[in-house]
């Protein structure tokens, strides 16, 4: 009886949250700069294993950023990185890269069935 009751009630709160989240949405929906909220009715992990799995949607292909603002934002990041002096930055030369990338690929070929031929191709041209 009691987890009946639990379950109503949470079902309700999660009713609840929706409804002031989508209030809240058109309510503010012309203000400047205003970004609109989204709930869910899953739980993290679910939607996350999911999202990861399914990569037949555009949106859940690995991307990477490769505007021009973006490339200077990340090389300035990454020098304030190294002259802060509380990290030390490792550049591998391409042979060092290279037997890397030859000790990953026991790992490439167990997860090859997993993993699809875009996605690793993605993950093989990363530098």
């Amino acid at each position: 009886m009691l987890k009946g009751l639990y379950t109503a009630y949470t079902g309700m709160i999660n009713e609840q949250h929706r409804m002031d989240v989508l209030t809240n949405n058109l309510a503010n929906a012309d203000t400047v700069g205003f970004k609109k909220e989204g709930t869910t009715s899953q739980a993290f992990d679910n939607v996350l294993a999911y999202k990861i799995k399914d990569l037949s949607e555009a949106g859940n292909l690995p991307k990477l950023i490769s505007t021009p603002k973006a490339a200077d934002e990340n090389e300035a990041s990454f020098e304030n990185i190294k002259n802060s002096g509380k990290v030390e930055v490792t550049e591998l030369t391409p042979e060092e890269r290279q037997k890397f990338v030859d000790a990953l690929q026991p790992v490439y070929d167990e997860f090859s069935d997993d993993i699809t031929p875009e996605l690793l191709e993605g993950i093989r041209s990363l530098k």
